[in-house]
C-alpha cells in the first residue's frame, strides 16, 4: 500500500538488495495528484518489484493509459487493463495482478494473461 512513511521508505531500501518479495498495491492512483506523485516516485526508485496488484483504473493510470473512475471507485472492466498491464509487467518485469470484475494476472515477461476465476458472490 502507498501511504508510505519515512519508516517504510527506510526498511524497503534495506531490503532492496535482498530476495524479499516486494509487493505494490497503488491503492488510489489517479484519485489525487498527491498519490500519483508518491506512488510514482515509489514506482521510479525501487530497483525491483516482484508483483504489481491494482484495479483496472490503477492499473491503467500506471501505464499511462486512460482509465475509467478514479482510484479505489473504479468501475472498469479488468479486460480494459490487459495491455496497461501487460506493458507495465514488460517495463518492471515483475508479474502484475488486475482485480475486479474477473481477476487476471499477466506474466512478468507481459506476454501472457489469464483469466481467474471462482469468486463467490457476497
Amino acid at each position: 500500500n502507498t501511504g508510505l512513511h519515512q519508516s517504510q521508505v527506510a526498511a524497503l531500501e534495506r531490503i532492496a538488495s535482498t530476495p524479499t518479495p516486494v509487493i505494490l498495491d497503488p491503492v488510489g492512483f489517479g484519485a489525487t495528484s498527491y498519490r500519483n506523485e508518491a506512488i510514482s516516485d515509489f514506482l521510479s526508485s525501487v530497483k525491483r518489484l516482484t508483483v504489481i496488484k491494482g484495479n483496472a483504473n490503477e492499473i491503467c493510470g500506471l501505464a499511462g493509459y486512460q482509465g475509467k473512475g478514479q482510484g479505489v471507485d473504479s468501475d472498469a472492466s479488468t479486460a480494459i487493463a490487459i495491455e496497461p498491464a501487460k506493458t507495465l509487467a514488460n517495463t518492471h518485469e515483475c508479474v502484475v495482478g488486475i482485480s475486479g470484475d474477473t481477476d487476471i494476472v499477466v506474466s512478468a515477461d507481459g506476454k501472457k494473461a489469464i483469466k481467474v476465476v471462482g469468486d463467490v458472490p457476497m
